[in-house]
């Protein structure tokens, strides 16, 4: 099962909770992004989080994560090469850069290959 949501408390919204327990406990793996604080206390319980690990995804930066796959817990950090982050990227400042390389047929990077 996959479920991905960037408002866990939505999941949380039925039946007093128990839906959003049981999609968390039928999902194997689980990353964590940075929470708000009644998210993260919420899910606590179910996925066994320490005290220190809630402060951590409530403080988290970009790119922090925790993954949760059963009793393990393992603190991640994701950064996106210079490729993946043109592709992803929302910054308006970006794209509009990226625009302006696509109309002028892209540029040589620092490994020699073509960009956009």
């Amino acid at each position: 099962m996959i479920l991905a949501t960037q408002q866990l408390s939505d999941i949380y919204k039925a039946q007093n909770g128990a839906i959003g327990d049981g999609l968390l406990n039928n999902c194997k793996i689980k990353i964590i992004l940075q929470l708000e604080k009644d998210d993260a206390e919420k899910v606590q319980k179910t996925l066994k989080l320490t005290d220190a690990e809630v402060e951590r995804v409530v403080g988290a930066k970009k790119g922090d994560a925790l993954l949760v796959a059963g009793d393990n817990h393992i603190n991640l950090h994701f950064e996106a090469t210079d490729t993946e982050y043109d592709l992803l990227t929302t910054d308006r400042s970006d794209t509009e850069r990226l625009v302006q390389k696509a109309k002028e047929g892209g540029e040589k990077n620092d490994r020699g290959t073509e960009e956009l």
